[in-house]
């Protein structure tokens, strides 16, 4: 009898000690198993060896191939767009939409670089390369138009919001003494010319706003203020962007034109995506929304690049070395081939 108790308490004994092994020894493992386990995973996601080597992270697909790659590719106009962007030869090249993409490409990541092409010579060419996948995107103060917006993506937000703008000679407004109304200047039966770009925003704008003007399209900027100067349409289709530059640099054109800002028609410029980048385009959407520095305003933008754009006195300079030549010329009777139409002409409006 004293044999059988002596067994059932060494058996109660192993017992004992078997439990306390398990409690003692496995549950900690068990934790300590957990504990790794989230450590690990923790490590996967934080790390860029879950980013590069592993490749547990994966981003958006489109947004992932630039950030595989390194470089993000911007098409911009050949020709400078004060205070847009413009190359100052001590400060570098310059202006908000400069400001925009360095914030794009920074946001992406610390290893994307800027590549900037420069070969476009009109909007519908950036147009194009974004639509070819020569640029992921293209900034140049792009506005809208149903025919690009078929090519390209145009965010949901606009970075800067401008108003279409009338130049006229002071000559036409003097004889109207009521307040301006472009409607019933522009309607079809008054025959109202006005002097824009062909295939551009502005030619889209003045049909939607003046259906009834007739419009005098040119190739390039050049080309279209020369016929309105020359007479050969009634006004000038801008923005409130143009006028501001075109005073700013030459104030004299205040003493023969008058601008005439449409502030309740907004015209917003906007960044375009290639099409097989739809998360970039919203990406940079999110960034402009929600950073106040990258919403510009044109009076603030024009200020704060200001100092960068000189009067036109050069170009006032060689218009006065010019004139003295051409005087000296005609008191010498050695009148050019040029100078002779010119005088012929004048003669001709004098009779």
């Amino acid at each position: 009898m004293v044999q059988l108790v002596r067994s059932i308490y060494r058996l109660g004994f192993c017992f004992f000690f078997l439990v306390c092994f398990v409690h003692g020894g496995t549950a900690p493992n068990r934790a300590s198993s957990h504990a790794m386990a989230k450590d690990s995973a923790f490590k996967m996601l934080m790390t860029k060896e879950a980013l590069v080597k592993k490749k547990k992270f994966v981003a958006f697909p489109d947004i992932q191939k630039i950030l595989k790659n390194g470089v993000l590719t911007v098409s911009l106009l050949q020709d400078d767009i004060f205070p847009f962007f413009f190359y100052d030869k001590d400060a570098g090249f310059l202006g908000i939409d400069r400001q925009l993409i360095n914030s794009i490409a920074r946001a992406l990541g610390p290893n994307v670089k800027l590549k900037i092409i420069r070969t476009a010579k009109t909007y519908d060419d950036i147009i194009k390369q974004v639509s070819a996948g020569r640029a992921h995107l293209g900034i140049s103060k792009i506005n809208y138009t149903p025919s690009r917006s078929l090519q390209v993506l145009y965010g949901d937000e606009s970075y800067i919001t401008l108003h279409p703008a009338l130049l006229l000679h002071k000559k036409e407004r003097s004889q109207k003494k009521d307040k301006f109304d472009a409607g019933q200047f522009f309607k079809a039966k008054n025959k109202r010319k006005i002097c824009t770009i062909s295939r551009s925003s502005n030619t889209y704008t003045v049909n939607e706003l003046f259906p009834g003007a007739i419009i005098v399209a040119s190739k390039n900027e050049k080309i279209r203020d020369r016929k309105f100067v020359e007479g050969k349409c009634d006004a000038l289709f801008l923005d409130d962007y143009d006028v501001e530059k075109k005073f700013t640099e030459d104030p004299f054109l205040k003493t023969y034109y008058e601008a005439v800002v449409l502030d309740k028609v907004e015209t917003p410029a906007y960044i375009v995506t290639n099409p097989k980048y739809p998360n970039l385009s919203s990406f940079i959407d999110d960034l402009v929304r929600n950073t106040t520095s990258l919403q510009f305003e044109l009076h603030t933008s024009f200020d704060q690049y200001k100092h960068h754009l000189k009067p036109l006195r050069e170009r006032q300079e060689k218009l006065a070395l010019k004139k003295e030549a051409e005087e000296g010329a005609d008191s010498s009777g050695n009148n050019t081939e040029e100078d002779e139409e010119e005088i012929q002409a004048t003669e001709g409006v004098a009779s």
